[in-house]
């Protein structure tokens, strides 16, 4: 700001609502000092309208529905090769992957208690975060960010 330089946010006006996340405080802030907002819905612009933002909002499209659209076919294609490989006819689909539910290693060590007393198979496409974390804890080892 103190540079002169205009700044722009992109997905703003995106809420989780949960104060818990450093994300959403970083949303916040940014919305507000920001003088140019591109929200990708109409509920993100009217978030920011409640919010009381100085900027200039534009609705431009939601870019994670323009990239399904865009690969549709694709992962259909292997979404077919995935589930014909599955030996479960029923089955719960799990991930999980942010910072304050996998870099605490109590809370990671009870999602593993938890998924492993499941009734159910569990199928899991991990994340490269989650299986840093969980082969640490499998060394014994603490993991760093």
């Amino acid at each position: 700001m103190k540079l002169g330089l205009k700044i722009g946010h992109v997905e703003a006006g995106l809420r989780s609502f949960d104060w818990m996340m450093p994300e959403e405080h970083n949303r916040r802030i940014i919305n507000h000092v920001s003088h140019y907002l591109f929200a990708p819905t109409e509920i993100a612009k009217k978030n920011l309208l409640e919010e009381n933002v100085l900027g200039e909002i534009f609705v431009t499209g939601n870019t994670v529905i323009d990239a399904v659209d865009m690969y549709f076919d694709k992962v259909r294609e292997v979404e077919d090769r995935v589930l014909s490989e599955l030996k479960f006819k029923e089955y719960i689909l799990v991930t999980f992957h942010r910072a304050e539910n996998v870099d605490n290693p109590q809370v990671l060590r009870d999602f593993v208690r938890i998924l492993k007393k499941s009734p159910m198979p569990v199928v899991y496409p991990i994340h490269p975060r989650t299986r840093k974390r969980l082969q640490s804890l499998a060394c014994g080892t603490k993991s760093r960010k």
